[in-house]
């Protein structure tokens, strides 16, 4: 199994259905191929974390790293993990996020803070709790899932919005 997290800079706008459309594919894909994840939308900046058989992680990020709906994907964490995934429950979450909270802003000249690998994984164990905690508490944000919802009620819903 393998666990990775990357970020990257959006070209769309922060609320977009493009990042619905993102979030719809994820459902779809990922349950096929033992994928969880979630993926945070900070300002102009995708995090992403990811959880899976190796294989299908790397040919996802492949993916990924082709999508045109954003660019400068820079891997932060790529490391072996549990079987157990962190986003149980999970084939995709999503929330909007304040980039403070993050920590990751953009500095003056709008470039991105380095990450050294023990910020990557306490990122990415952030990113679980978030993850956890939507899933008891729910989000204000109406593309994320609410509490008490199950996956299959949220995917309903993110379709029933398009």
């Amino acid at each position: 199994m393998l666990q990775l997290l990357y970020r990257s800079f959006a070209l769309l706008p922060e609320i977009d259905s493009s990042n619905l459309a993102i979030v719809q594919a994820a459902l779809t894909h990922n349950p096929k191929v033992g994928i969880s994840g979630y993926l945070w939308r900070a300002e102009t900046q995708f995090f992403q974390a990811l959880h899976g058989p190796t294989a299908a992680v790397q040919a996802l990020m492949e993916r990924i790293k082709a999508d045109p709906r954003h660019h400068s994907v820079e891997i932060l964490l790529q490391e072996q993990a549990q079987p157990s995934s962190p986003f149980e429950g999970w084939s995709m979450g999503y929330d909007l996020i304040g980039i403070e909270l993050a920590g990751f802003g953009l500095d003056a000249q709008g470039q991105r803070p380095e990450v050294d690998a023990l910020s990557a994984r306490q990122l990415y164990v952030e990113m679980a709790q978030a993850a956890r905690d939507a899933a008891q508490f729910g989000s204000a944000f109406p593309y994320a899932r609410q509490a008490g919802e199950s996956e299959e009620q949220y995917f309903a819903r993110l379709n029933a919005a398009t």
